[in-house]
């Protein structure tokens, strides 16, 4: 037995991370001692991806195989240096809020800059009312997601 812990990158449907967290915690447990599963968490802000704690690659394929929403195990194991850098991405998280004005990083309104006229939404799936600073027509109300929208510094 190997006594030094490895970590894997594991693929599932965006979405149901956390569902099937769970249903590979119950298998684990109802199969005490056959599969080596240390630990299992999402990444913050980081969709489709699971992160798993185990001392070997044939643990992750059993406690994985046969699990519904399961994609593939991403090949090669996380570095302590790649685990940090995970578990950084969550603390940058901008904060952008009402008369703040924004840039539109992706989708149709890509590289137009905005002001944010209201925020909606839970924690997870929060969404951004925004008025087009650019446009050629009289302002028209965007409902857009957060996770579309960079905060400009003027």
């Amino acid at each position: 037995m190997s006594g030094k812990t490895r970590f894997f990158m594991v693929s599932v449907t965006s979405g149901q991370e956390e569902h099937i967290a769970r249903m590979v915690e119950i298998k684990v447990r109802n199969r005490v001692g056959d599969i080596k599963i240390k630990s299992i968490f999402k990444p913050p802000n980081m969709k489709g991806v699971l992160v798993v704690e185990a001392d070997t690659y044939i643990d992750v394929v059993k406690a994985f195989e046969n699990i519904k929403y399961f994609k593939k195990i991403l090949p090669g194991v996380l570095s302590d240096s790649d685990l940090e850098t995970l578990l950084e991405i969550g603390k940058e998280e901008e904060v952008i809020e009402v008369g703040d004005i924004v840039e539109v990083v992706s989708g149709p309104f890509r590289g137009m800059v905005a002001k944010v006229i209201n925020i909606r939404g839970e924690k997870d799936r929060k969404e951004a009312v925004i008025q087009l600073q650019d446009a050629s027509i009289s302002p028209i109300p965007i409902i857009i997601s957060m996770s579309s929208l960079k905060k400009r510094e003027e």
